[in-house]
């Protein structure tokens, strides 16, 4: 491919990814962690984060802060009769998000522009490099591929770190495999400023410097000059990023993650619920949730850039197993948006493998290319659970893997769609941060996690109704962060009348006796006793028609 005819494909890939990016931007709902990340923005400006600087890194929320500050939005007082408790950070981004004289849904998109502007950098940074190993085809092929890549398009939608850190770091290692090849002063600068800003988006950017070391060792390079460049340019891009909010924060964070290395979480893998993260959870998680065409072309391109560019390989493989070997070091099960960085660095690799296939395979490319993009369109619009077809796809999610992997409260509009084509009485397990009364949703709650929402939360449906509908998010239906049996354990043998979003269950028992029975029984043991009452006696009306 000549020259001009590749940079106007990548012009137009990069307005695909612009449109796919910013229609997910528009139509996801409130994820788990957002609301804390989005109102860290306006307290990061302030300079006044406090101990919240210990977990929320700088760059990511001043880039946010400055994102709302058109929306001029305004910090939320304490709630009443809580003055004195302290909130946690969740808890206070959704009185930031719902509580704020700016509308939450305004709020939520500015605190996302961020986020697009790093996806689109992110891609003519992959492509840059691809034309440097392989030409403007490699380059290409690498640019589609990261263009339609599930993963990248789910987080790199969202108000959160995970897409800073990944961009950031493949930045860091593109230029420290430079320096691995010419030994330049300025590319271990260059690098080493990346690493800074990667360190300053999320703890996982200090993994890079031990990687540059590694992979300067690997090269069998005995000069570790631009190794104290790296590591000079990194401290002070991380003590210029931190100095706003006091230099006190790093050591706090440093502290704070240290602590939490010991922590352990349960988890949901491939159909079981565990204490702690599978053995096998991240190769797992990894082989799931990747197309199949990156898995097998990412491999071959793996095997010809050992070959052909030593430096490039050994920098990017250092980089990835630091970052494997700082995961499996605690048994948490890590959702795929920590492991982002290696997915730009796989279309690299795939990218250079279709090159090279094109010459002699052009049909297997093509099909290989086509594949990708159609399994993750598939998905689409959320690719946030995303599955391959190994997993039995997205539809099969929810028996594979569970949290920020599948279910991380985004499917509120979706429900709120289906209620309006299908009216009738909502009774709503919801696990999330998103308000579903902020989406016009009248429910009967039944043990959702909503945290602090606008509006109360305990009417109940009338005795008689024409249509009632159970739904519940699917990680209240895995149950694996309950003591216990999960609750909605009986929901196993019944078949959901329609899935949203690959994670909210949606249930019909308007003639279900026997849900309405196990909901009074579930009511009974939560201490709902009006609940309890209204489910037992539509239990019996229905038995009794």
């Amino acid at each position: 491919m000549s020259s001009r005819p590749a940079t106007a494909a990548a012009a137009v890939l990069l307005g695909v990814l612009a449109a796919l990016v910013g229609a997910l931007i528009l139509r996801t709902g409130v994820t788990y962690d957002e609301s804390a990340y989005a109102a860290m923005g306006p307290i990061f400006l302030t300079g006044r984060p406090g101990a919240l600087a210990r977990e929320y890194p700088p760059l990511p929320s001043y880039a946010r802060g400055l994102a709302l500050l058109p929306l001029k939005p305004s910090l939320p007082r304490p709630v009443a009769g809580r003055e004195k408790e302290a909130l946690n950070p969740n808890d206070y981004g959704q009185l930031f998000l719902f509580r704020n004289r700016a509308a939450p849904a305004a709020l939520l998109r500015a605190a996302r522009l961020p986020s697009l502007a790093l996806a689109l950098l992110l891609a003519l940074l992959i492509w840059s490099w691809g034309k440097s190993l392989g030409g403007p085809g490699a380059a290409g092929a690498a640019l589609l591929l990261l263009v339609f890549e599930p993963n990248l398009l789910a987080h790199g939608s969202l108000a959160t770190t995970d897409l800073f850190v990944a961009a950031f770091s493949c930045a860091a290692i593109w230029a420290w495999a430079g320096y691995l090849k010419g030994e330049k002063a300025s590319a271990a600068w260059a690098a080493g400023a990346a690493a800074g800003a990667a360190i300053a988006s999320k703890a996982t950017g200090l993994i890079l410097l031990p990687a540059f070391a590694f992979s300067l060792a690997w090269c069998g390079k005995r000069r570790f000059g631009g190794l104290f460049r790296a590591a000079a340019a990194a401290g002070g891009v991380t003590a210029a990023l931190y100095a706003p909010i006091g230099l006190s924060g790093f050591t706090e964070m440093l502290a704070f993650r240290s602590g939490e290395m010991g922590r352990v979480s349960p988890s949901y893998f491939f159909g079981a619920a565990y204490d702690s993260a599978h053995a096998f959870y991240i190769p797992g998680m990894l082989l799931v949730k990747t197309t199949i065409p990156l898995l097998v072309l990412s491999f071959w391109g793996a095997l010809k850039l050992r070959k052909d560019h030593p430096e490039d390989f050994r920098a990017a493989s250092a980089a990835l197993a630091a970052l494997l070997f700082a995961a499996l070091l605690r048994r948490t099960p890590f959702g795929i948006r920590h492991f982002l960085m290696f997915y730009p660095l796989l279309c690299l690799a795939a990218g250079t493998a279709a090159a090279y296939l094109w010459k002699s395979r052009p049909g297997l490319v093509t099909g290989l290319l086509a594949f990708h993009v159609f399994s993750s369109m598939a998905a689409f619009p959320f690719p946030l659970a995303y599955f391959n077809e190994l997993a039995g796809g997205p539809r099969n999610g929810r028996n594979i893997l569970g949290d920020s992997n599948l279910d991380w409260g985004q499917s509120l509009p979706e429900l709120r769609n289906f209620v309006q084509k299908n009216p009738g009485g909502l009774i709503l397990s919801y696990y999330g941060k998103d308000c579903p009364r902020e989406y016009g949703l009248d429910f009967q709650e039944a043990f959702s996690t909503p945290g602090l929402c606008p509006g109360s939360s305990d009417g109940l449906l009338p005795g008689v109704i024409d249509k009632e509908w159970l739904a519940v998010s699917a990680t209240k239906w895995q149950g694996f962060y309950e003591s216990g049996p999960p609750a909605w354990g009986w929901l196993r043998s019944r078949k959901p009348f329609k899935v949203l979003g690959y994670s909210i269950l949606i249930y019909d028992v308007t003639k279900d006796s026997a849900a309405h029975l196990e909901l009074s029984r579930m009511y009974v043991r939560a201490g709902r006793p009006q609940a309890a009452a209204r489910e037992l006696v539509r239990s019996q009306t229905i038995s009794s028609n």
